[in-house]
């Protein structure tokens, strides 16, 4: 009887300390701060011939990549990048948020709204600040009308896909704004997404039983990073990087089909390779 209460009681305490270290681990990974110092860039972007190297500090000082960087240069448009020099150094003050209690959550930025850079059609946002049982799973979304701002996301069970403002992601503490090389292709996707995939029920497993349903014109249940694939595989693009039966925003994320054009909060070098020159 002993030897079982102590079995027990050791499964309990090994069950609490996994808890505990999950959560103290989700906790402590929110944002990601840089390696290395803030250093002032406005000698850069007040000039408009500055070099590839420079534009390459101002992505390691900004997070927004070279190509963009130069065109907010050009076009006098250089507030956001000093702005988001200063952010991109600054701790946020993070509130948990719970989606779906008391299980899913996701953490928003209190102290500010973190600018994005000018979106385009078929863009697609990536954050990590969302979670289930202190798993970051993340959440993504797909840009579906930049000029107004709008975006089509689904959140979170109980919930239909639906069109929101991408402006309500700068409250995330860690983002990245993904880019597809052919923009035509991309507004093709966006266009699909509006028109088809508004409206589609929840389900955290779609896709595991057939993940292409691109062949419907809506889909019969999808979560947010299925739905965002799901708008690019109808256009013959799958950014799943893995290939897997469930494609999660990490997949898309590191997929070698988008291009990174901003990022913040997150570990730079993650994204180096694939950063807009």
């Amino acid at each position: 009887m002993k030897s079982s209460k102590l079995k027990l009681f050791v499964l309990v305490f090994i069950a609490v300390a996994v808890v505990c270290v999950r959560h103290i681990h989700c906790s402590l990974n929110t944002f990601h701060f840089p390696s290395y110092a803030k250093e002032d860039i406005t000698h850069i972007i007040d000039d408009k011939n500055a070099s590839d190297s420079d534009m390459e500090f101002v992505f390691e000082q900004t997070g927004v990549c070279p190509q963009i960087a130069r065109e907010l240069i050009k076009s006098y448009d250089t507030e956001i990048l000093l702005t988001l020099n200063e952010r991109y150094f600054e701790e946020p003050e993070n509130k948990r948020n719970y989606i779906f209690f008391p299980i899913t959550a996701e953490e928003t930025n209190t102290s500010s709204c973190t600018p994005l850079v000018p979106l385009k059609d078929g863009d697609i946002l990536v954050t990590f600040n969302t979670h289930t049982c202190d798993w970051r799973h993340g959440h993504a979304a797909i840009v579906t009308d930049a000029e107004s701002g709008e975006i089509l996301e689904h959140l979170s069970i109980g919930n239909v896909s639906d069109l929101g403002y991408a402006r309500q992601w700068g409250r995330y503490p860690s983002f990245a704004v993904l880019r597809y090389p052919d923009e035509e292709l991309a507004a093709k996707a966006a266009a699909y997404a509006r028109e088809s995939l508004v409206g589609v029920d929840y389900n955290i497993l779609a896709g595991v039983v057939k993940k292409d349903k691109s062949d419907e014109a809506i889909p019969s249940s999808s979560h947010c990073s299925h739905i965002v694939w799901q708008a690019y595989k109808s256009q013959g693009v799958d950014i799943d990087i893995d290939k897997g039966m469930i494609v999660t925003p990490h997949d898309i994320a590191m997929s070698d089909k988008l291009c990174v054009v901003q990022i913040f909060g997150l570990d730079c070098s993650a994204y180096q390779e694939r950063i807009m020159k």
